[in-house]
């Protein structure tokens, strides 16, 4: 087993200060996400009903494949990443706050 540094009551206090600073953060790149998604579709369906096509099979095509729908896709999947990243170093933090609390339980029982 590999030594792994100790976690310090500074280290849960800093972990507990980021959860706390990007809890906002957070609820804005959730929004985001949605929001552009949305607003995707609907330049997307836009795009369908205006153009041009033998049938629906080709219209769907033109919209799919738009520069503009790709444009606020690429935007939406950029927002995804952002919060799936931030999600994960929240469970991060969540983590060292929840190690710090067993290391300090099992000290305190003699563990």
């Amino acid at each position: 087993m590999r030594d792994t540094p100790e976690l310090t009551q500074e280290d849960a206090e800093a972990a507990l200060n980021f959860l706390a600073n990007t809890d906002e953060q957070f609820g804005t790149l959730q929004t985001q996400v949605k929001a552009l998604l949305f607003l995707a579709d609907q330049t997307r369906y836009s795009i369908f009903l205006s153009s041009d096509g033998k049938n629906i099979e080709e219209r769907k095509a033109k919209s799919i494949i738009d520069e503009t729908y790709l444009d606020k896709m690429r935007d939406h999947y950029k927002a995804e990443k952002d919060m799936r990243v931030l999600l994960a170093e929240r469970k991060t933090a969540e983590l060292k706050i929840d190690l710090w609390r067993s290391i300090n339980a099992a000290r305190r029982t003699g563990g």
